[in-house]
């Protein structure tokens, strides 16, 4: 309604990166809620995942140039690490800290291997 009252357009972007919970029904939910709020977009909607490689091609960019760090925290860690900042009512900022910590993470090459071996995977941040 922003964008109509200012002469632009009104766009869809569908998140759908996150493979698991972007289910079929889910997108529909969307389409069908904005459907009844008779919301239309002025184009058709960007769909995320369909630029999955290109997003893959910025990160290895930003890492390989130090504008981005691999983080192996656990998605259990972060969880916990969160719920002790909600407890401390702080925000939930996370240390970089654990990327170093330990021998094993000094060696990067290595430490990815291992954390790939094990089925973990890392984010980009």
């Amino acid at each position: 309604m922003y964008a109509k009252r200012h002469n632009g357009k009104f766009l869809v972007r569908v998140e759908d990166t996150d493979r698991e919970r972007s289910t079929d029904a889910a997108v529909k939910a969307i389409f069908d809620g904005l459907s009844w709020l008779e919301l239309f977009a002025d184009e058709e909607p960007v769909f995320q995942y369909s630029r999955a490689d290109r997003h893959r091609e910025v990160v290895n960019e930003l890492l390989q140039r130090g504008g981005a760090y691999r983080d192996f925290t656990s998605a259990e860690e972060t969880g916990r690490l969160r719920d002790l900042a909600k407890a401390e009512q702080r925000l939930a900022a996370l240390d970089k800290a654990c990327l170093f910590s330990c021998d094993e993470y000094r060696d990067l090459k290595a430490a990815v291997a291992a954390f790939k071996a094990n089925g973990n995977k890392y984010v980009a941040k």
